[in-house]
């Protein structure tokens, strides 16, 4: 926009929810440039040998007023220019409608409604936008629904098959199984996980999916052989007792008794090269010596 005469008028700038604040008011300018941002558009104000400029780049996000102020008499020239959008990517398709699959379905089985997801994007950084930086809502496509899921709820459990028993033998063997809630129109395919529906859909009490199994006295047992090597060579650690099946055989024996008990070698060693502050030597601090944070910082000293 373009103030082209008028001695004493001002272009102003106004948002139109907030219309008694002058966003840019051409009176107060006294620079001759100006710039300020409104409705998600940058406006760039110039005064130039009496003329006034107004110009922005937009997209604009919601309206705006433009008016004159000033108490002068005379002729007032005003003058519009909107220039075309150039016909590139950038300019034209910046911001667009993108639609991005179909929404979930409204019921698992029954009969329900999926939507077309319909997203305003940057075309250029893929960037998610504001539904304002598309345009005018009548600009966006259609939403479109379709039917899904229009199988019947009636449902059944139907059970995977049993894993391999985690003992060949004593008293702690379990297998488990997956049990899946299933519409009875389904076919039973290894892949049962990817056509389960809820559970409140299966009337029928779930099927068991964990059982004992080979629960039954091992041919043989364990027999202790000694502890095994402490598990650090100074401080506090651990050391495990070793086991030995007195039968040759996979799983002759059952599951390995596990024993654990403490075992200490003494405080480590600490290598002591230089004290790492000027205070070490200091008479007064020799006190903390006793903490072993300070004795790890000031080993000279405190070894003296």
């Amino acid at each position: 926009m373009q103030e082209t005469s008028g001695d004493s008028v001002y272009l102003v700038l106004k948002a139109k929810k907030h219309s008694n604040k002058n966003i840019i008011d051409g009176s107060q300018v006294s620079t001759g440039q100006s710039s300020a941002i409104s409705q998600g558009a940058k406006f760039e104000y110039r005064s130039i040998h009496g003329r006034e400029f107004l110009s922005s780049r937009g997209p604009l996000l919601g309206s705006i007023m433009i008016g004159l102020s000033g108490s002068g008499e005379g002729e007032v020239k005003v003058k519009y220019v909107i220039r075309a959008k150039e016909d590139t990517l950038s300019s034209r398709h910046r911001y667009e409608w993108q639609t991005r699959g179909w929404s979930r379905c409204s019921k698992d089985c029954g009969g329900g409604l999926q939507k077309l997801v319909i997203r305003c994007y940057n075309s250029e950084s893929g960037e998610r936008m504001r539904r304002q930086h598309c345009g005018a809502k009548r600009n966006r496509p259609k939403t479109e629904k379709r039917k899904c899921n229009n199988f019947a709820c009636a449902s059944s459990w139907v059970s995977g098959e049993w894993e391999d028993c985690n003992s060949s033998c004593g008293k702690l063997g379990i297998q488990t199984r997956d049990v899946f809630c299933l519409p009875m129109h389904i076919n039973k395919t290894d892949q049962l996980w990817k056509n389960m529906v809820d559970v409140g859909y299966c009337a029928n009490p779930k099927p068991v999916q964990i059982r004992e199994c080979s629960r039954v006295l091992c041919p043989a047992v364990w027999s202790e052989i000694g502890w095994g090597p402490c598990s650090v060579s100074c401080g506090q650690g651990f050391k495990i007792m070793l086991h030995r099946c007195t039968v040759p055989g996979y799983n002759a024996c059952g599951p390995r008794p596990i024993q654990i008990a403490a075992c200490s070698f003494g405080n480590c060693a600490t290598l002591c090269g230089e004290d790492k502050s000027p205070v070490c030597m200091n008479d007064e601090m020799m006190r903390y010596c006793q903490l072993k944070k300070y004795r790890d910082r000031c080993c000279v000293a405190c070894s003296s």
